[in-house]
């Protein structure tokens, strides 16, 4: 017999041993299957995702998506400076900051910021994006001004609350992403 660590009939039942006393089982018998993202907040709190977030329910052409859109004014601040102040900086700068002359022409009047929230990221199938945020200037809803003037600041968040949603998801950040030039 071996003097290594395992290598002993006994070694390995005080193993089996000691992982059942953590409470470790063998087999997927006790394993609960995961709850999709709306059933958990609905099983934490007896409210639906509509209920806890607000927002609206959107049909699309594949189903569909909870939105929840919020519009700020242009000097609102964030973070110590006004939204507005993006509007200030040129492609020009945005190309000399990046040192990437192809954005000379960008333009953050019809950029869209996108930001999403993920069921993980640690790879692998089953990951996806939840929630997907997207920022956009925009101008005042019934407002006469000057067409293309940016006049607000718009969030919409888009939530998938099951897998079976992400292709309406998908359809309306498209929706969105299509009257877009760029992406922050």
């Amino acid at each position: 017999m071996s003097d290594q660590p395992g290598s002993s009939h006994d070694d390995v039942a005080e193993r089996l041993r000691r992982l059942q006393q953590l409470g470790v089982k063998r087999g997927r018998a006790a394993i609960q299957p995961p709850q999709q993202p709306a059933a958990a907040a609905h099983a934490a709190t007896g409210q639906s995702l509509l209920d806890l977030v607000g927002g609206r329910i959107v049909q699309t052409a594949f189903g569909p998506c909870h939105v929840v859109e919020t519009r700020f004014p242009l000097d609102e601040t964030r973070g110590g400076w006004t939204l507005g102040a993006a509007l200030t900086f040129d492609g020009a700068a945005v190309a000399a900051c990046s040192r990437n002359e192809e954005l000379a022409s960008f333009d953050f009047r019809r950029a869209a910021f996108i930001d999403t929230e993920t069921s993980g990221l640690s790879g692998g199938a089953g990951t996806f994006a939840f929630m997907v945020g997207i920022g956009t200037f925009e101008e005042e809803q019934g407002n006469q001004g000057n067409e293309g003037t940016a006049t607000e600041y718009v969030v919409r968040q888009v939530f998938m609350e099951n897998p079976g949603q992400e292709r309406a998801l998908l359809s309306f950040v498209g929706g969105v992403l299509a009257r877009c030039t760029g992406l922050v």
